[in-house]
């Protein structure tokens, strides 16, 4: 996965060589939060980017040669304006054979606390989910915080299997998934199970087919939640 760097959120450009210096290193911090939460690999920058005005008196070529801290030349949008914060914007698309110009609503990054947003959460629940085809992709899609997690070798190859045989089901099941660090024993979504006698472990209901439907088995104990089956009524250790 890559971000698309937002040049226009260089504006207004800025006064001096250290203020532009601080926009970078802000822009290179929250790159690297969402790299290790989430697989970001790069930033995708225009193709002339090295000519593009960074203060009004300097292009990017002029200035990255300048800067005293040297880790930016490692290198979104940049916290020139309030109006960058917004974690949607509009993209107005204009094409001359067209009759007609695009308006269409894209996430946008700008700090690092971005990731904790809404939004952001939106993002993974409809974007993100697509590009999951490994365990260590899922641990990133989940961000859980108030616990660990793992996932057998049975529930890795069923969830795959939702997602070749029944895509909805697949992403319905990530949704419960998610659900389990909020409501892992009671309420919340999938009508939840805290199975009786059987200390950590609960269950959430993920379809309803013939004959007992299929459920999110999984137990929790030390602060991990281990992932057990997501096909079938009930599996566990």
């Amino acid at each position: 996965m890559e971000f698309v760097c937002n040049e226009l959120s260089l504006y207004p450009l800025v006064n001096s060589s250290q203020e532009a210096e601080e926009i970078f290193k802000n822009t290179l911090k929250t790159f690297h939060v969402f790299q290790h939460k989430f697989g970001f690999n790069h930033i995708r920058f225009p193709v002339d980017f090295q000519n593009q005005m960074i203060t009004s008196s300097q292009t990017y070529t002029e200035w990255i040669g300048k800067i005293s801290n040297k880790i930016l030349k490692d290198t979104l949008s940049f916290n020139t304006h309030p109006f960058w914060q917004k974690r949607k914007i509009t993209i107005s698309k204009t094409n001359t054979s067209e009759t007609e110009n695009l308006l269409f609503s894209v996430y946008n990054v700008c700090l690092d606390s971005d990731h904790e947003s809404y939004e952001f959460i939106e993002w993974t629940n409809t974007s993100m989910v697509e590009s999951i085809d490994s365990v260590e992709i899922l641990r990133k899609y989940l961000n859980f915080t108030k616990y660990t997690v793992d996932f057998t070798e049975d529930f890795e190859k069923q969830l795959f299997e939702w997602k070749k045989e029944d895509f909805k089901t697949f992403k319905y099941t990530l949704i419960l998934m998610k659900d389990v660090q909020l409501h892992p024993f009671t309420g919340g979504m999938g009508q939840t199970e805290n199975l009786k006698n059987r200390g950590k472990e609960a269950s959430k209901r993920i379809t309803n087919r013939y004959p007992e439907g299929d459920r999110l088995s999984y137990f929790l104990e030390k602060n991990n939640v281990t992932f057990m089956a997501c096909k079938g009524h009930y599996k566990f250790h």
